[in-house]
């Protein structure tokens, strides 16, 4: 038997008014969870933090994602960063910082480098007319560079620019 991912001979001790859930995993084996009546959350034993390898694989249900092991899943952003309009960092999680290249273009340089060029940029802004937000030349492994641009082609410095950035490092 099987509780909460554990092997049989382990024990879950429930409280007044705890939820026990069972599951039928086959005719033999069940899988029991718990729900705790003071919704603090429900601890297995024996549960271990995903490796890197099973971060990025995505795949595995045995193992927890830590803080540590969640910058390692494919879904999670590695790098984002909110820009001013001088290339001020407002908010940023691993980039090193922001370079204001001209009017409505930025380049930012990621602390920690993806594993080549082959990962997802999305660049948006906030600007109160209609803009034209492209990611101006081929990001590197270490490098996005955005830019901002009315509809007819002129560049424009917007209130802010997004960059969020999915990938492998």
């Amino acid at each position: 038997m099987l509780i909460d991912g554990v092997s049989s001979g382990s024990t879950v001790t429930c409280a007044a008014n705890d939820q026990v859930i069972v599951r039928s995993v086959s005719t033999t084996q069940f899988k029991l969870s718990r729900v705790k009546y003071d919704g603090t959350a429900q601890v297995s034993a024996g549960l271990s933090a995903a490796s890197q390898a099973q971060a990025e694989a995505g795949t595995a249900d045995t193992v927890a994602l830590t803080p540590l092991s969640a910058n390692w899943h494919p879904g999670v952003a590695k790098a984002w960063v909110v820009v001013g309009i001088v290339g001020d960092i407002a908010a940023s999680y691993n980039v090193a910082s922001v370079t204001d290249v001209g009017t409505g273009q930025t380049t930012t340089n990621i602390a920690t480098d993806f594993s080549s060029a082959n990962y997802t940029a999305v660049v948006t802004a906030e600007y109160g007319n209609q803009a034209v937000i492209t990611i101006d030349t081929a990001p590197t492994a270490g490098t996005v560079n955005a830019r901002v641009r009315t509809p007819a082609g002129a560049d424009i410095d917007p209130v802010k620019t997004h960059v969020v950035c999915f990938g492998d490092q």
